[in-house]
């Protein structure tokens, strides 16, 4: 395991992978970031507001290159890496393009939630 601060590196190739769900270098799938959100799976930043257009392209861009289908006939290392991508990929899209949903992970991700409890509606949620 890497020293926090470190940048990432594959575990195939040793090829600088930073947050990229596939190596560069290699193109083998790479274990997700640790403490990754949903914005961050599609390299989107963390903000309420999302580019329509660009959680599309983003989406597409990642599902291509982590796909379970690129990696059938490869190591079974790369495959359980591959699916495991692929779902945090179609679960951050699912999340991130419905405004609820995304709304709500977002207060999620900043400690706050909505409910029975808490019907208050957080000042930068509405602004």
């Amino acid at each position: 395991m890497q020293p926090m601060g470190d940048p990432r590196v594959c575990w195939r190739c040793d090829a600088a992978t930073g947050e990229a769900l596939v190596c560069p270098g290699c193109e083998a799938p790479q274990p997700l970031p640790s403490g990754v959100d949903l914005f961050g799976v599609l390299g989107l930043p963390r903000r309420l507001t999302v580019d329509p257009a660009e959680l599309e392209e983003r989406y597409h861009a990642a599902a291509r290159g982590v796909h379970p289908d690129r990696y059938q006939t490869a190591s079974e290392r790369e495959r359980q890496l591959s699916v495991a991508a692929i779902a945090a990929v179609n679960r951050a899209y699912r999340t991130l393009r419905d405004p609820v949903a995304r709304g709500l992970y977002w207060l999620e991700l900043h400690g706050a939630q909505l409910g029975a409890r808490n019907p208050e509606v957080p000042p930068g949620l509405v602004a």
